[in-house]
């Protein structure tokens, strides 16, 4: 399993990463909206989230170039 985070602005925060069991997966926190769960949440298992959409969250903030060619490609990261 991995887990990065990237700060997007001083109250927004994503968490993304891969996992065995939820494929890839992320987390979009807005503490301004709701600290105490996320805004927004795709996973491959649960959400049934596909890689295209996760390919867009992961472009749309901006996440490291490799690690969007890692979910292209249905690469672990």
């Amino acid at each position: 399993m991995s887990r990065y985070h990237k700060q997007i602005n001083e109250n927004k925060e994503l968490f993304y990463g891969s996992d065995h069991t939820l494929g890839y997966w992320y987390e979009v926190w807005d503490h301004n909206e709701n600290g105490e769960y996320p805004v927004e949440v795709g996973d491959q298992a649960l959400e049934h989230t596909t890689r295209t959409k996760i390919i867009e969250v992961f472009e749309k903030y901006d996440v490291e170039a490799g690690h969007i060619n890692s979910v292209l490609y249905n690469l672990p990261f």
